[in-house]
């Protein structure tokens, strides 16, 4: 699962509207995410929460809560 995450790159994010959008990077493709979203292969990742320092997330119908913190350009790494 950590591989998988550490293929995105946080690139930044964007409030509207109260709600916040994170620009991911995977490769040559961006994918813009919100809360209740999925992302990642076959929709692996749920959305929880997006805060300007972190990003919640949970992998399929696990229970474990999956914390992320925000730095731009950096790959995506997991803490439990």
């Amino acid at each position: 699962m950590r591989e998988a995450l550490e293929r995105f790159t946080f690139l930044g994010f964007l409030d509207k509207k109260s709600k916040r959008t994170v620009f991911l990077a995977s490769g040559e493709e961006i994918f813009l995410v919100k809360k209740g979203d999925r992302f990642g292969e076959k929709g692996r990742f749920a959305v929880l929460d997006i805060t300007e320092e972190e990003l919640t997330i949970r992998q399929g119908d696990h229970p474990r809560l999956i914390s992320i913190t925000l730095v731009e350009e950096a790959p995506l790494v997991p803490s439990f």
